[in-house]
């Protein structure tokens, strides 16, 4: 009787424990998914009133934040399970932003989410001089502890730079671009911007409204996009201009009135080229973002955007087709056109004799006259010529390891050439001899692939694929594949995180310390992965870490 009895007592304690215990980690599994979600949202967890006397006190907390912290965002790029992942590791605060002491942030990050720095194959900045010097930078300093970690110069900020180049150093697409500022700028004051938007609705009921870009000084591609929009609300534009103009005793008015005298024929061509002609740098720049892009495939569209560019320059009858195009435009927005035959003058705003030794008087842009075949003299070849020579100029990659990366890509006409490949090879110390036998045998089991499956071998990602069937058959050509896929083509990702960081770090949570910044920012950034934690493993790790006995997360049991 006794001992049914005091079974009976141990039971109702380990059942009274159980129903304790599910209550715990209820509360805790809901309390960390509050968090998570917070996280993810970047919504504050609490405000930022941190002094002594607070009673809503809680604990302590290559971009700047809101703090003016510089922060080093640091990102890693891997193959695994068929797929190329990039995952954010966490902001450094950086005390000191010489390349000696980067580079040791950016070592002791990787080793604390315990990456051996050994296995890097490659490593992707900007044209910092800080990160980028041959000799002194971050770069220089990673490769003497690891030969094999390449370098390479984000391509994405490349072709920015082309962008910029020919935006700056064009008087006519400069003179374009300081015009479309003034325009948004315009249409941006409150005042203007609603008639802006009645407008659209008034002559265009059924389409959405469009909203004027601004433009940005650090991404240039971004003005293809002003551009495009200017283009489609451009009959909107002029009459909102025309209106405003009107107005009498209004600086407004005066503004309006300046800008539309300098929307001519001149200003929508070149509305036309950054359209239509400069939206193919558009698509490079969008693959080079792409978290899976590759630098093969970068390489054969840099070239390819080359070709067409040096095809646009010598086919006349591609210019003739731009032309046509922008003369209909202009009819039927009622821009009066430049006569064919009209030769450019121009001409000087005398000034009194005594200025002379003052001053020198120049041509004044705003009186030159512009013939429609001027355009392509004036504007059309300078531009053109200036983007194919930056890009060759920036893209030329005079490494031999890089050609060697990109004549993995079976886009490329020398897709498997032995002699190309060889430095890429040596690099990373794969046998020589294994290879070569590999790669006479690697065309047949393409070609039978491609007939049996219907499908093309296009990508590296999908070479590589292919060779995950066959990888214990051909190991060095998989291994060079999977290099190769690794080798990042731009920094973008590392730029999302920065977008991340100014979301994150915001005026209600700008006295977090930087580990805690790190946590929510990993949680925030890789949402796809935060939100399918297990809760149930969380309260253990949290139960596991804090050994409270106030709560009780773990069921003990009593044995008789």
């Amino acid at each position: 009787m006794t001992e049914k009895t005091d079974k009976s007592i141990l039971a109702l304690i380990n059942k009274e424990n159980g129903t304790l215990i599910k209550e715990n980690r209820y509360y805790i599994a809901t309390v960390a998914e509050i968090l998570l979600f917070t996280a993810c949202q970047n919504i504050a967890q609490r405000g930022d009133n941190e002094n002594g006397e607070s009673i809503n006190k809680v604990l302590a907390d290559e971009t700047k934040d809101i703090n003016k912290t510089e922060q080093l965002s640091v990102m890693v790029r891997y193959y695994y399970n068929n797929t190329v992942n990039e995952r954010f590791l966490g902001y450094v605060s950086c005390s000191e932003l010489n390349a000696k002491a980067l580079f040791e942030f950016i070592k002791k990050t990787l080793a604390a989410c315990g990456i051996n720095i050994q296995y890097c194959v490659a490593q992707t900045y900007d044209d910092a001089s800080v990160m980028s010097d041959h000799q002194n930078g971050v770069q220089a300093i990673f490769q003497k502890e690891v030969p094999k970690a390449l370098y390479t110069h984000c391509y994405n900020h490349r072709l920015n730079l082309v962008i910029v180049d020919v935006c700056k150093n064009i008087p006519e697409i400069e003179q374009f671009i300081i015009l479309l500022q003034q325009l948004n700028n315009f249409v941006s004051r409150s005042t203007v911007h609603v008639i802006f938007l009645d407008l659209q609705k008034k002559l265009f009921p059924k389409t959405k409204t469009i909203e004027l870009k601004k433009l940005c000084e650090t991404r240039w591609i971004c003005q293809i996009s002003a551009c495009v929009a200017v283009r489609k609300t451009f009959p909107v534009i002029l009459l909102l201009l025309n209106k405003i103009s009107v107005e009498s005793k209004s600086d407004r008015s005066m503004e309006a009135k300046s800008i539309l005298e300098h929307i001519n024929f001149e200003f929508i061509f070149c509305l036309h080229l950054f359209c239509d002609t400069f939206s193919q740098i558009k698509n490079v720049s969008d693959y080079l973002q792409f978290p899976n892009s590759d630098i093969g495939t970068s390489c054969v569209m840099v070239e390819s955007l080359i070709d067409y560019l040096k095809e646009f320059r010598t086919v006349d009858r591609l210019f003739n087709v731009l032309l046509e195009k922008i003369v209909l435009f202009a009819e039927n927005n009622n821009i009066l056109l430049p006569e064919e035959n009209l030769m450019c003058k121009r001409t000087h705003r005398k000034l009194p004799v005594s200025f002379a030794s003052y001053i020198t008087e120049l041509p004044t842009s705003k009186n030159t006259v512009m013939c429609k075949n001027d355009v392509k003299i004036i504007i059309f070849n300078p531009v053109i010529d200036r983007m194919i020579n930056e890009l060759q100029r920036r893209f030329s990659n005079n490494n031999t390891i890089l050609s060697g990366i990109s004549s993995l890509n079976p886009q490329n006409k020398s897709f498997i050439d032995f002699q190309i490949l060889l430095p890429f090879i040596k690099h990373y110390d794969v046998d020589i001899e294994n290879l070569e036998s590999e790669l006479k045998l690697i065309p047949k089991l393409i070609k039978r692939h491609q007939i049996e499956k219907k499908t093309k071998i296009n990508t590296i990602l999908d070479f590589i694929h292919l060779l995950e069937c066959y990888k214990l058959a051909f190991s060095e050509l998989y291994l060079l594949c999977t290099i190769a896929i690794i080798i990042s083509t731009s920094s973008a990702g590392v730029e999302r995180t920065f977008s991340s960081l100014r979301q994150i770090k915001t005026c209600l949570k700008n006295k977090m310390i930087n580990s805690r910044l790190t946590v929510i920012a990993i949680l925030s950034i890789e949402k796809n992965i935060s939100k399918n934690l297990d809760m149930e493993k969380v309260v253990d790790k949290f139960s596991a870490a804090h050994h409270n006995r106030k709560i009780m997360l773990i069921l003990i049991f009593f044995l008789i």
